[in-house]
C-alpha cells in the first residue's frame, strides 16, 4: 500500500485501478478490477461483465440497481475528483522554493461541473466506441460479399449443369428414335425388294408352266416374251419400293431437322438464362456492397462528430460508390430470361410400307397355277400370252 500526494491510497500503480485495489474489501471496487480499465471502461465484451449485468444489473424484483458501466463511472468519479489539485508550475529549485502545503488545493471546477465534464466524456468515448465497432463490422460485411458472389454463381453453374445434363439426356433419347426409324426404314426397303423379286420368280416360274402346259414350253414366249413381260413389271414395283422408301426416309430427316433447330433454341434459352442469373447475382452483391459501404460511410461522419478524423474515409468510400453505381446501373439495362425446361420434342413419324399404299404386287401367286387360264384376274404378261395362243389356234 502506498499514498499519493493527494492523499488516496493506492496499490501497485498510482492509477485507477490501483487506486480500486487500494481499497481493499470494497465490494464495488472487487468487482470493478474484473472489468474496468484506467480509463474506466468496463470492457462490454468481457464475461464477467456480463455475469454482473445478469446477477447485479437492472432486471425484475431488484430494485434500485445499476450496470457494469453505471457503477465503473462511480468509482471513476470519485477518483477523478480525490486528485484535484491547482496545477501550478514546478519551482525551481532556490531559496524561495514553498512546499505543496504552501499551494492552495482548492477545486478550480465545482464537483457538479466536474460531474457533468465526466458525463460527456463517458458519452464521448461511448459514441466514439460505438462507431468503431459499427466500422468494423461493415469492413468484415464487406469482406463476406466477395465469397458470397462465388457461391450464387457456384449455385447457378449447378442448376445450370443439371438442366444441360436433362436436355442432353433427352437429345439422346430423341436420337436413338431418329437412328430406330431410319434403320426400320432401311429394313423396309431390303424387305420389299426381296418380296418384289421372290413373287416375280414365282410368277415367271407360273407362266413358264402354263406355257408348258399349252405346249409352247421351248417357244420364244416361255424363253423371252414370258421373262421380259415379269421382269418389267418387277421394275415397276421396285421403283415404286424405292420411291416410297425416299418419301418416308424425307419425313423421317425432315421431322428430326425441326428437332433439332428446336434443340438448339432450348439450349441457346439455357445458356441466356445461365448468362442473366450470373448479372443478377453480381447485381444482388453489388446493391449489398453499396448499402454497407453507404452505412460505413455515415459511421465515420457520426463518429467525426465528436472529435475524430476520418482520415479521408468518407472520400474514399463515396468515389467508390460513384464507381459502383456505374457499373449497378449497366447491369439494370439487362433483363434475365426465364428458362422452364427443354421444350424440343421429337416423334419419328410412322414408316409405310410400299404395299400397304401401293397394294400387293399383281404377280403374287395369280399364275402359279394352270387353271388362271380363264381367269379374269389374269396379270398383263399373261393376258399377251393367252392372246398369242389364240392366234395359233385360229
Amino acid at each position: 500500500m502506498a499514498t499519493n500526494k493527494y492523499g488516496q491510497t493506492y496499490q501497485g500503480n498510482d492509477d485507477f485501478r490501483g487506486w480500486l485495489a487500494g481499497m481493499g474489501n470494497d465490494t464495488g471496487a472487487k468487482h470493478l478490477l474484473n472489468m474496468v480499465g484506467n480509463d474506466g471502461r468496463v470492457g462490454e465484451g468481457g464475461a464477467y461483465t456480463e455475469m454482473y449485468n445478469k446477477f447485479y444489473g437492472p432486471g425484475p424484483g431488484r430494485g434500485p440497481v445499476v450496470t457494469a458501466q453505471g457503477l465503473a463511472d462511480q468509482y471513476y468519479k470519485r477518483w477523478l475528483a480525490g486528485r484535484q489539485e491547482l496545477q501550478n508550475a514546478t519551482p525551481a529549485a532556490n531559496a524561495n522554493y514553498q512546499s505543496y502545503a504552501s499551494y492552495s488545493t482548492a477545486p478550480t471546477k465545482t464537483k457538479e461541473q466536474l460531474e457533468a465534464e465526466e458525463r460527456e466524456r463517458v458519452y464521448r468515448n461511448s459514441q466514439i466506441n460505438y462507431y468503431d465497432q459499427a466500422i468494423r463490422q461493415y469492413d468484415n460485411q464487406l469482406n463476406n460479399l466477395n465469397g458470397l458472389l462465388g457461391e450464387l454463381n457456384k449455385a447457378t453453374d449447378s442448376s445450370y449443369n443439371q438442366q444441360l445434363n436433362e436436355a442432353r439426356s433427352s437429345y439422346n433419347m430423341q436420337k436413338a428414335n431418329y437412328n430406330r426409324a431410319t434403320t426400320q426404314n432401311k429394313q423396309n426397303l431390303q424387305t420389299e425388294r426381296n418380296q418384289v423379286t421372290d413373287t416375280a420368280a414365282r410368277g415367271l416360274r407360273g407362266l413358264q408352266r402354263l406355257l408348258g402346259a399349252m405346249g409352247a414350253g421351248g417357244s420364244s414366249d416361255a424363253l423371252y416374251v414370258a421373262p421380259g413381260a415379269v421382269t418389267a413389271q418387277a421394275n415397276q414395283q421396285l421403283a415404286g419400293v424405292n420411291q416410297n422408301f425416299g418419301q418416308n426416309q424425307q419425313n423421317i430427316d425432315s421431322d428430326w431437322a425441326t428437332y433439332q433447330t428446336d434443340y438448339d433454341n432450348d439450349l441457346k434459352k439455357l445458356a441466356d438464362w445461365r448468362a442473366g442469373q450470373v448479372r443478377s447475382n453480381e447485381q444482388n452483391v453489388l446493391q449489398q456492397r453499396m448499402n454497407l459501404l453507404a452505412q460505413k460511410a455515415a459511421a465515420y461522419a457520426n463518429r467525426g462528430q465528436y472529435g475524430v478524423s476520418d482520415g479521408g474515409k468518407q472520400a474514399e468510400i463515396t468515389n467508390l460508390i460513384n464507381s459502383l453505381n456505374n457499373r449497378a446501373n449497366e447491369l439494370s439495362k439487362f433483363v434475365a430470361p426465364s428458362y422452364t425446361g427443354v421444350s424440343a420434342t421429337y416423334k419419328a413419324p410412322s414408316v409405310s410400307s410400299y404395299f400397304e399404299s401401293a397394294g400387293q404386287p399383281e404377280l403374287n401367286a395369280k399364275v402359279q397355277d394352270v387353271d388362271m387360264a380363264g381367269s379374269s384376274q389374269q396379270v398383263p404378261a399373261l393376258q399377251l400370252l393367252m392372246g398369242l395362243k389364240k392366234r395359233e389356234e385360229e
